[in-house]
């Protein structure tokens, strides 16, 4: 008797169910993870402005406190979506009316931001909705670091459907942020 010979057939290669599987199971663990990292883009770069917009403030609140006789703020262009470090040009009382754009101490230019192009190039889509600041376009410091007002002044800035309030202080010259 002769044993039966087993013919081996060429098997042609696929993809078990096991694995197409285990490749979807992981696929999906990671889309879960970078999910909440594209949403949180959102945050984070409104965050970015207000964090931007506080260190120009604080910036030229302590160069009001140095140098008392020459005071600086910002001017703020809500149609432009913009805003200068300013400082007074002639003598005071300082007037948003007749006002110098200072120069940037990084990089020898004016000290304008505009959100979306230049040092703000990542802010695209950040908008200043509104500033309350006592009847002016102008946030100015005295030479002990308080506003130029009696109430607190507001900047409202948004990204999508996300707000954010940026108050300070008159007494102070602190700058809080919240939604």
């Amino acid at each position: 008797m002769r044993p039966l010979a087993c013919r081996h057939q060429p098997r042609e290669s696929a993809f078990t169910v096991v694995e197409m599987l285990t490749v979807v199971v992981i696929l999906g663990i990671i889309s879960m993870m970078a999910l909440p990292m594209l949403r949180s883009t959102d945050s984070a770069r409104i965050a970015s402005a207000a964090k931007l917009i506080v260190a120009d403030i604080q910036y030229a609140q302590m160069h009001s406190i140095s140098h008392g006789d020459n005071p600086m703020g910002l001017k703020f262009d809500t149609s432009a979506n913009s805003y200068s470090v300013v400082q007074r040009s002639g003598s005071p009382p300082f007037q948003c009316s007749s006002v110098s754009i200072t120069t940037n101490p990084v990089g020898g230019q004016p000290f304008t931001t505009t959100m979306g192009s230049g040092r703000a190039a990542q802010l695209t889509g950040v908008s200043i909705d509104s500033v309350s600041l006592d009847g002016d376009n102008c946030l100015v410091f005295g030479s002990l670091g308080e506003l130029d007002q009696s109430s607190a002044a507001t900047i409202v800035i948004s990204f999508g459907s996300r707000t954010l309030n940026i108050s300070i202080d008159p007494i102070t010259g602190d700058a809080t942020v919240a939604p």
